[in-house]
């Protein structure tokens, strides 16, 4: 009789870059993770420094967005 133990390997579907790994960090690889952490990490800095603007800054600030998309 042959007792040979297979040892199991779990592989996951990375849900955003459809690449597999072998471990999932919040659900995502590895590099899904930290460019999702890098994205929120500016959005949370675009909205702290919006918060931290004047009326007369946030009216600025509008203006001349809407000027450099317009162009």
């Amino acid at each position: 009789m042959i007792d040979a133990k297979q040892e199991v390997i779990t592989v996951y579907d990375c849900p955003q870059c459809g690449e597999q790994t072998m471990t999932l960090f919040e659900g995502y690889c590895c590099t899904c993770r930290d460019q999702n952490q890098a994205a929120l990490d500016a959005h949370n800095l675009a909205y702290d420094q919006w918060e931290r603007m004047t009326a007369e800054q946030r009216d600025a600030a509008i203006r001349f967005a809407s000027r450099s998309t317009t162009s």
